[in-house]
């Protein structure tokens, strides 16, 4: 599948979010490419770094990906369904480009079904999973279509699980938003939020977007 720039984004934001946490075990859940995972692994070393997939393509094309990649030899990849995963540990930062599109006409595809729609894995399913995988201080980092914004931060009030941190991406400045970057803990919080954009009127990327993602992008 396509690596996408607002999943680079999110990548680029989580990775400076565990820079400030520094937590030990992390879990990347539909990890697809590894590409989060690796971007997280790039200035991190975890004590667990755990990556799950269910689609047996993408979870052999990560696999190739961390083999290939000296940073992911530490990461143990996964085939298997998130809603049966039962580790005996919890994590302290969960990352997840969870399925879009819950309630919009279906892909033809079954694997881009289950890679853009929610009729695999819905918001309510991830929630209770990150109830229980989610250590009492951990972190989760998730990316939504702005429009899910309002009612993701509704439904992770059912598990007692809030953001903290709001991100709303513009892919320029007199757009609308098209994505949220939900940064998010147990416990209700007092929410920051902030504006990144992706593209100046010329289309050359903003100032802004070339400071998170140069680290990763070879020509910024």
């Amino acid at each position: 599948m396509k690596v996408c720039t607002d999943a680079c984004l999110q990548g680029a934001l989580a990775a400076r979010e565990v820079l400030d946490n520094k937590p030990k075990t992390i879990l990347d859940i539909g990890t697809g490419t590894g590409l989060l995972s690796l971007m997280l692994a790039q200035n991190n070393a975890f004590k667990k770094h755990d990556a799950i997939e269910i689609n047996k393509d993408a979870f052999k094309q990560a696999k190739e990906n961390f083999t290939d990649n000296v940073l992911g030899k530490n990461i143990r990849l996964i085939l298997g369904d998130i809603r049966f995963y039962a580790p005996d540990y919890q994590y302290d930062f969960i990352i997840c480009n969870p399925p879009f599109y819950e309630n919009t006409l279906k892909s033809l595809s079954v694997a881009k079904k289950q890679a853009m729609h929610a009729s695999h894995l819905d918001y309510d399913d991830l929630l209770s999973r990150l109830k229980l995988l989610l250590k009492p201080e951990g972190i989760c980092s998730l990316m939504l279509p702005f429009d899910f914004e309002e009612d993701m931060v509704y439904r992770s009030g059912n598990t007692n699980i809030y953001p903290y941190k709001i991100v709303r991406v513009k892919n320029k400045k007199e757009k609308s938003p098209f994505r949220s970057l939900l940064f998010l803990r147990k416990g209700k919080h007092k929410v920051d939020y902030d504006e990144i954009v992706i593209r100046n009127s010329d289309n050359s990327y903003t100032e802004e977007f070339q400071y998170f993602l140069r680290p990763y992008y070879l020509n910024l």
